[in-house]
């Protein structure tokens, strides 16, 4: 299984109990995405006493938890999430990405998360807003299945990535979306309901925790 080198950071990494938590919630989303994920998480109308730091690397799996080490070494956070897709990336490295995160939650101060999505992060898109969708589907698949959902559900002629009218476009059937991505965590038994690896979970996406855990600083 391939592993994370940490990045060189003149603070150093901060084990569990070395700094004291920050009273209000301070999230660090880092995303394989530049602009779409990107926009979406930043569309969340928090509290204002939250803080929502959203970071677009352009880079994927293993080294998108390094990067995400890094930044996390660089501030304090409460939450640290890292969001990324299958794509065409081996299973090794998708999973092993996982377990990164799960190593990070295990000896720092900060709640770590992954957000991944097997094979495209347009699968919650699809799956979860317009329908409930089980079948293995390739991830340029996944997109022209988007599309037509769009077409079909919408007055959008398509899907365009980086749509700045993603998250208005559906809000209104969020609540369902999630309802339906727990379904598939408990079909394809990922944790906590099994320990089927990422990388075997098709179609599947976690992104919807981190839907959740942006929804309840609402108020």
């Amino acid at each position: 299984m391939a592993m994370i080198e940490h990045p060189k950071s003149g603070r150093g990494r901060r084990g569990r109990g070395s700094r004291s938590r920050p009273k209000r919630k301070r999230f660090l989303i880092v995303c394989e995405g530049e602009v779409t994920e990107v926009r979406d998480f930043k569309a969340f109308p928090v509290a204002g006493d939250v803080e929502v730091t959203v970071k677009g690397e352009g880079k994927n799996t293993t080294s998108l938890v390094a990067a995400a080490i890094e930044y996390a070494d660089g501030d304090t956070y409460t939450d640290v999430w890292v969001v990324y897709d299958h794509d065409d990336f081996g299973a090794e490295k998708f999973n092993a990405a996982e377990a990164a995160v799960s190593r990070e939650n295990d000896t720092r101060s900060e709640t770590w998360r992954a957000a991944w999505s097997n094979q495209a992060f347009e699968v919650w898109y699809l799956l979860l807003h317009f329908q409930y969708f089980d079948g293995k589907l390739h991830r340029h698949l996944v997109q022209e299945k988007v599309g037509e959902l769009l077409r079909k559900n919408t007055k959008k002629s398509g899907y365009k990535k980086n749509d700045p009218e993603m998250y208005s476009l559906l809000k209104g059937s969020q609540e369902e979306a999630i309802k339906r991505a727990k379904r598939l965590e408990e079909e394809h038994r990922i944790r906590p309901h099994g320990q089927t690896p990422p990388a075997d979970a098709n179609p599947c996406t976690t992104v919807h925790h981190l839907v959740v855990a942006l929804n309840q600083e609402i108020r």
